[in-house]
């Protein structure tokens, strides 16, 4: 696993933006999850010929989860006029 990545700053002349906290916490979070399903993975995959069997259902129910704070991060973006 490669560890945890560096922040990166922004380049001159470079658009960036500004997180709401929320916004920030959810990030954290995904972040958090991935590092733990790195981790979950990386130690029971020890061997080249030991596969980690994970369910179909298991893998979608993390994607969705993903997907759904991903979503809520990117929302708690949006200026609240909208635009």
């Amino acid at each position: 696993m490669a560890g945890k990545a560096n922040p990166t700053l922004p380049r001159a002349g470079e658009t960036y933006y500004q997180l709401p906290e929320s916004a920030h916490q959810k990030l954290g979070e995904l972040r958090d999850q991935l590092d733990m399903l790195a981790h979950l993975t990386e130690r029971h995959c020890c061997a080249e010929d030991e596969a980690l069997q994970l369910s179909s259902i298991a893998l979608s129910q993390c994607f969705a989860r993903f997907a759904v704070a991903v979503g809520e991060a990117v929302e708690a973006c949006l200026a609240p006029n909208g635009h």
